[in-house]
């Protein structure tokens, strides 16, 4: 099925600790505030393609999509890349650490009231350390 969804550890599935259980894809939807123009909100995972379409589906509305898909998408898309720390890191990230690289991006069209951050993926609980 691809090295995405194996069950040996590998660089593609974040060494067995993200098996995919869906591919590429994304999420759109659009949801209707009462007396505003309706916001579109989106998750997505590795699109490849359908740029047009997303862009078509926006439109003007106010949209903010967010997931694991390169920076460009943003601006492929009609929407800015919302980053208030150019080394904010978010992968492969632990307990101790946030990462090495930018794997997810925020992309909005709405002005940001507060800047964005990232928690580690953890829960202390009686003073240990669990993964999520």
């Amino acid at each position: 099925v691809g090295l995405y969804f194996a069950d040996k550890s590998n660089r593609f599935n974040a060494n067995g600790l993200e098996k995919r259980l869906g591919g590429r894809m994304i999420l759109l939807s659009r949801i209707d505030l009462g007396d505003s123009k309706p916001v579109v909100v989106g998750s997505t995972h590795k699109l490849n393609g359908y740029r047009s379409e997303i862009k078509d589906f926006i439109q003007s509305s106010p949209a903010i999509i967010a997931g694991d898909q390169g920076s460009s998408f943003c601006g492929d898309v009609g929407l800015a890349v919302v980053r208030s720390d150019t080394n904010h890191f978010t992968w492969p990230a632990s307990c101790k650490s946030l990462g090495k690289i930018r794997g997810d991006n925020i992309c909005s069209n709405m002005m940001a009231l507060k800047e964005e951050y990232a928690t580690n993926p953890c829960v202390t609980h009686n003073g240990i350390d669990v993964g999520l």
